[in-house]
């Protein structure tokens, strides 16, 4: 049984959780085809590692106990983290946080990182001039001294392609799309209450390239009341975060959550009459098709990558016209038209499997 190395930095900060679902979901599957060592930069709770299905734990101190900083994650843990595989050499090492910007070490190791999105290259992410050369150095050292590199969809891909079109061909890059988890049929969520009128949900970060922005026009400018909004999820925008208080205080029909629990998670998905999901950009795009494999109606904006993900089969509108495009879909749409894709979109997520990214993660290890 051959041997591999990940790095479990994203099991330790909630920050991270995006990530750390990745490896919850994955890692006991790998278990059954490698022998795993974790390389932590702190103590977790032992239980929780046995069910994961590792084998052992390396330790890094590399990075501050409390509070996750990808500089120090980068510059300090990733150095670490080298020296490690360097003193083990292992036959892999998988570093599910995109970077890894260091000369290959000469040894057997195979390196494989994962890049989820080059959301800091798109001009929705307003990042700075510099903050933008930083990555686009990252990333470009990474492709060069990896052996292998992961990618969520065909969209990604496309974006190193038209980003790095040196570096690219100096790796293997291969598409494996991200798993769903099935919903829970626990009672644990019963312990959140239902809100009592409909409602439409927004699971996710709230900031303006995830078009929160959007949702907040249409029940402020617009005045939508026919369903209730609950959003949820931490809030990553200054200016959406004032632009939340004040609708907050003025309209009632809104609720915000705030970080949730994976059990409220579950009910809101559940029980929400509709599920909108306004992103600008996304490497993947996750939450519509946790909604769709809940049977909820999901109604997404027309960029890409959802496209892409939920093979056409969804209500898009044009995310450029922002709130009166999705208006519109909102008062012509009816409960057959909903019914129906609801249905289509809960086959499209059936496919999307733990099990399946992980045989293609084993077959794509094989072949480096």
């Amino acid at each position: 049984m051959k041997t591999i190395f990940i790095d479990g930095t994203s099991l330790c900060f909630p920050v991270l959780k995006s990530i750390a679902n990745i490896l919850e979901n994955t890692l006991p599957l790998l278990s059954k085809t490698y022998k795993i060592v974790l390389i932590l930069p702190k103590e977790i709770d032992k239980s929780y590692i046995q069910q994961l299905g590792i084998s052992d734990v390396v330790f890094n101190s590399g990075l501050n106990s409390d509070n996750f900083s990808i500089v120090d994650f980068i510059f300090r843990y990733l150095p670490g983290t080298r020296q490690i595989i360097r003193k083990y050499n292992p036959d892999f090492f998988w570093n599910p946080l995109s970077y890894y910007p260091f000369q290959r070490i000469n040894s057997k190791t195979k390196f494989i990182t994962m890049i989820h999105d080059l959301f800091t290259l798109h001009p929705v992410s307003k990042r700075s001039f510099l903050k933008k050369i930083i990555f686009k150095k990252l990333i470009g050292d990474t492709l060069k001294n990896v052996d292998g590199v992961i990618v969520p969809s065909a969209f990604t891909l496309a974006s190193l392609e038209l980003f790095f079109p040196k570096e690219i061909k100096k790796t293997r890059v291969k598409v494996i799309y991200n798993g769903i988890s099935l919903p829970s049929h626990s009672s644990s969520y019963a312990e959140y209450q239902k809100p009592q009128d409909d409602y439409i949900l927004f699971i996710g970060r709230l900031s303006y390239w995830k078009g929160t922005d959007i949702l907040l026009d249409l029940y402020d400018r617009y005045n939508y009341n026919r369903y209730k909004l609950v959003l949820a999820g931490v809030i990553d925008d200054r200016a959406i975060e004032i632009k939340l208080k004040k609708v907050l205080q003025t309209n009632p029909n809104v609720i915000y959550k705030g970080f949730i629990s994976d059990s409220e998670k579950e009910m809101l998905y559940k029980n929400a009459r509709l599920f909108i999901y306004p992103s600008r950009y996304d490497g993947f795009g996750l939450p519509p098709l946790e909604a769709a494999i809940r049977k909820t109606p999901v109604i997404m904006s027309n960029i890409p990558v959802l496209y892409e993900i939920t093979h056409g089969k969804g209500l898009y509108f044009d995310v450029r016209t922002g709130v009166s495009d999705l208006l519109q879909i909102l008062e012509s749409v009816d409960d057959t038209t909903l019914k129906k894709t609801a249905e289509e979109l809960y086959k499209v997520a059936r496919g999307y499997s733990w099990k399946t990214f992980v045989e293609n993660f084993v077959d794509f290890t094989n072949r480096i």
